[in-house]
């Protein structure tokens, strides 16, 4: 349901600012900023994140 909306996020050290889909973050463990550092993503937490807000607005048009 989300999977095309983009979630922004910084690097911790350069604070470079990016921007991926939903989908790119489920799929992905790590992302490698252009200063060197490595970021790494829980996507089991994003997924259950996730899941729960579908769920709630699934809820709202019942």
């Amino acid at each position: 349901m989300f999977q095309s909306e983009s979630v922004e996020f910084v690097c911790t050290q350069c604070n470079k600012k990016y921007s991926k889909k939903i989908g790119w973050l489920k799929s992905h463990t790590k992302f490698d900023c252009t200063c060197g550092t490595t970021i790494r993503l829980d996507s089991k937490e994003l997924h259950a994140k996730i899941s729960g807000i579908e769920k709630n607005f699934r809820n709202l048009f019942k």
